[in-house]
């Protein structure tokens, strides 16, 4: 048996599959959950199920994305390309000397992925608090998510993942 991919339903329509008595709807919605719904076919017959589904599909996903629906509903990979938060993290990385054995150093890290002619190429900024403070180094990161992925920010705010500050 193949594994299907996460991407394809078995009725052709993106958010919707089919069981033996319905129609299955499962929409992804801005705030992390799915929505479900279902149309029995029994009555109905699979052809006018099928397009009834495909119109409450729809609906409802205009209803929850607005102007973002058609680009939900046309890229596949568009959710497990967004992050979850454009917020870089604080890290402690090992910097040993011989007086202090067990010195460390705290920086902010910015991590990120591209994806280049389909390969995922893993990115990073790292800066250092001691060296930049803890401001100058938050930005210098926090700069670096907001270029990654500025082509989703008008999505990811509207999904509530993005805290628009403006860094100059």
């Amino acid at each position: 048996m193949t594994k299907q991919s996460n991407y394809e339903t078995n009725t052709g329509h993106r958010f919707i599959s089919a069981s033996d008595n319905c129609f299955k709807i499962h929409i992804h919605c801005p705030d992390d959950t799915v929505l479900h719904r279902s149309v029995g076919h029994k009555r109905l017959g699979k052809r006018k199920a099928l397009r009834k589904a495909i119109a409450m599909r729809n609906e409802l996903g205009s209803k929850m994305w607005g102007k973002h629906w058609r680009r939900v509903l046309k890229e596949e990979d568009l959710f497990t390309k967004l992050p979850h938060a454009l917020e870089p993290r604080i890290i402690r990385k090992p910097k040993p000397t011989k007086s202090n054995p067990n010195n460390t150093k705290e920086y902010y890290i910015a991590s990120w992925i591209e994806y280049v002619d389909g390969k995922k190429n893993h990115r990073s900024v790292l800066a250092a608090i001691g060296r930049y403070g803890k401001l100058g180094a938050y930005s210098k990161t926090k700069k670096a998510l907001m270029e990654a992925h500025s082509d989703n920010l008008e999505l990811l705010s509207f999904m509530g993942r993005n805290n628009m500050i403006k860094l100059m």
